[in-house]
């Protein structure tokens, strides 16, 4: 089974629209569930020191080639949320799977689709690796099921669902 990794849509649009206005240089962010690494390569265009994880180590090898391409530093990790992740970071940008789970979507499709809480498990973890003044930035959907709770810096209402980009303080 060829694993899929998710391609930019309309939510990756959004939160890379936010990014281009909030990351500063010098800081250090966490991209978690990279993808393609789009969000880590804008993240360390913009002077910030990137570490991207995802659990995927085929969007990994992706996003590595990616961004040898944009000739951009980045530190990528494998990683199941925070497993492997080690240190406090001013900025942690997450697009993660939102969707409810839709048992009759093509399991190869890579729509956005949630299972087993990792939307709750990412909150409840994360606060454990954001420095004192530290933010999460967050995309979320009109259909998301678990509750996000901060500042929407962003919105785009697209034809089935509105999405979001929540700013969450520690």
């Amino acid at each position: 089974m060829v694993a899929v990794i998710y391609e930019p849509r309309e939510d990756s649009k959004l939160l890379l629209s936010v990014v281009r206005k909030v990351v500063k240089p010098g800081m250090r962010v966490l991209d978690m569930d990279t993808g393609m690494g789009i969000v880590a390569i804008l993240v360390a265009e913009a002077g910030a020191e990137v570490v991207a994880c995802d659990i995927n180590p085929e969007a990994i090898e992706v996003a590595k080639t990616n961004a040898k391409k944009a000739e951009v530093e980045i530190t990528f990790l494998v990683s199941d949320l925070f497993n492997r992740v080690d240190g406090k970071f001013d900025m942690i940008i997450f697009n993660p799977p939102y969707l409810p789970k839709d048992e009759r979507e093509d399991k190869e499709s890579g729509i956005n689709t949630t299972d087993n809480g990792v939307i709750s498990r990412f909150l409840e973890e994360s606060k454990d690796y954001l420095k004192p003044d530290g933010s999460i930035l967050i995309v979320v959907s009109s259909l998301t099921p678990t509750q996000v709770y901060g500042e929407v810096l962003a919105q785009k209402k697209v034809p089935w669902e509105t999405l979001s980009v929540v700013k969450i303080k520690k």
